[in-house]
């Protein structure tokens, strides 16, 4: 990988063409693993190969649907997030967005890993982040591999852990190789965690013009502050003077 942030964007936009047809597949998960990795980071297929999955088991294991509205690549140098700034972290994205496409609905709503756990919900906002609003390595976050596969970073990272340092890492699913890039993090969005995300901005677009708004409001009521209190001692003064000279006056004539 390049060095810097500009080489780096420069070498993927060559690889960009190929990226972009990248999409989640719609297959189901077998009922067991397919294969699984050996020490020396070969793959091997289970004998026999498992049985798919029946509506009995997705209905016992509460399988569901996604539509993916989004997906996001982050350069990540090292596999890291880049340094916060005053802003927060410097998040760098290339997108693609399907906004009122449906041809990436009834996509399955889980990790094709560990989906008997029920512990991903890719189709609920509340149990998946948007991928800015959180860690980098958020074990909730659902990664895209470039063979059609949604893995969650749980085990992405588990698998990363077991093969070492490497640039480009199998899939923990179907076994076919350089599927995940250790400095390209691909995530897919639902509809609903992007709903969410867009109710966020916006509200906080709202916040930002009701404060910009009391600020202006503020302004005005301290001039008309200012104003009646000059206004108010200078009839102060006004009164005071013209007492002291009544009173004067009362005097002169006394005298």
């Amino acid at each position: 990988m390049s060095d810097t942030t500009g080489d780096f964007w420069n070498d993927f936009l060559d690889d960009w063409p190929d990226l972009q047809k990248l999409r989640p597949h719609n297959m189901t998960p077998f009922f067991e693993p397919l294969g699984s990795f050996h020490g020396d980071g070969k793959w091997s297929f289970s004998n026999p190969l498992p049985r798919k999955i029946t509506q009995e088991d997705w209905t016992r294991y509460k399988c569901r649907v996604y539509t993916c509205r989004n997906i996001k690549f982050e350069y990540a140098p090292g596999g890291r997030r880049l340094p916060v700034g005053e802003d927060g972290p410097k998040v760098q994205f290339m997108h693609l967005h399907f906004i009122g496409d449906n041809s990436l609905d009834h996509r399955f709503a889980s990790c094709l890993c560990c989906w008997k756990t029920g512990l991903r919900k890719l189709n609920d906002e509340e149990a998946t982040p948007y991928p800015s609003n959180c860690a980098i390595d958020d074990p909730r976050l659902p990664r895209l591999g470039r063979c059609g596969c949604t893995v969650c970073n749980s085990c992405i990272l588990a698998m990363e852990r077991k093969l070492g340092d490497l640039s480009e890492y199998p899939c923990p699913n179907c076994g076919n190789s350089n599927c995940f890039f250790k400095e390209i993090k691909i995530w897919p969005v639902s509809h609903g965690v992007f709903i969410k995300q867009a109710s966020i901005i916006r509200q906080k677009e709202e916040l930002e013009v009701g404060r910009q708004e009391v600020w202006t409001g503020f302004i005005v009521v301290k001039k008309i502050v200012i104003i009646v209190i000059r206004t108010t001692s200078s009839n102060l003064i006004y009164r005071m003077t013209s007492v002291w000279i009544t009173r004067r006056a009362n005097y002169l004539d006394l005298k």
